[in-house]
């Protein structure tokens, strides 16, 4: 039996909601598990697994070069949790650019590549909202109608 035809890549639009937490844009794991269209407890046995990998790594001292040898899990995955509608506390992570790629470098497919464009595309705009303010407050700073110089 033959699939009804999907829209082609170009015709979705993929969004994934990126959030700035102490400076560092990261996306929900419950969004990119929605948006991958898996269960969340997989997503998070993924992450779980990189974790337990790049821990036993950093314990055994065998980072690769030119790897930094010091690296950050925090710079990938930051552990926190949500609270559910019956006011249940369960556990997720805030995936960082870093914890986005490592994720995407893993999936095949369609969704791996809509994946790969929501996660570039929602960390550039938030780059780009967090230039724009700087140059505000930089504009705001600039005393104007003063002439430097002799």
């Amino acid at each position: 039996m033959k699939k009804a035809n999907a829209p082609a890549p170009a015709d979705v639009q993929v969004l994934l909601p990126a959030a700035m937490m102490n400076g560092k844009a990261v996306v929900d794991s419950r969004e990119v598990a929605r948006m991958l269209g898996r269960p969340h407890k997989n997503l998070l046995a993924d992450i779980h697994r990189y974790i337990s990998a790049m821990e036993r790594r950093k314990a055994d001292g065998l980072n690769f070069q030119p790897v930094a040898r010091d690296f950050q899990l925090v710079d990938f995955f930051v552990p926190s949790t949500y609270t559910n509608d019956h006011n249940q506390t369960f556990p997720c992570y805030l995936l960082t650019q870093k914890g986005c790629e490592m994720v995407a470098n893993k999936l095949t497919g369609e969704k791996g590549i809509l994946f790969t464009a929501a996660y570039v595309n929602a960390f550039h705009a938030l780059q780009e909202q967090a230039r724009a303010v700087l140059l505000d407050l930089e504009d705001d700073l600039v005393p104007r109608g003063l002439i430097f110089g002799s």
